[in-house]
């Protein structure tokens, strides 16, 4: 898994080690959208975390498909992106906090 934003060469996490990410928006009032992707199998999903918030994962896979389908079928997160949104010229501060084996 690596994180992407501004610096995309800012950290990578060994495929198979995450134990714990929580990612922060320290911005009090703009949001970021997280962008998480398995580029690979063309899955992604986003999420919005508002400001002062943060968004938590536990594991380094995902199901993320169109189809109405209940199987689940997990693949490995391969790249999560951020984009902040929001008034004040549209930036904000995120604070990466990861713990892997």
């Amino acid at each position: 898994m690596e994180f992407q934003a501004t610096r995309p060469s800012g950290g990578a996490i060994v495929d198979g080690t995450l134990q714990y990410l929580r990612i922060t928006n320290l911005h009090t009032t703009n949001t970021v959208d997280l962008r998480i992707q398995d580029t690979s199998n063309t899955k992604e999903y986003f999420v919005r975390i508002a400001g002062s918030e943060s968004f938590v994962l536990f594991n380094d896979r995902i199901d993320a498909n169109e189809a109405n389908d209940e199987a689940i079928s997990l693949s490995q997160i391969e790249k999560i992106s951020a984009d902040a949104t929001g008034s004040s010229a549209e930036t904000a501060d995120i604070e990466i906090f990861a713990v892997a084996t």
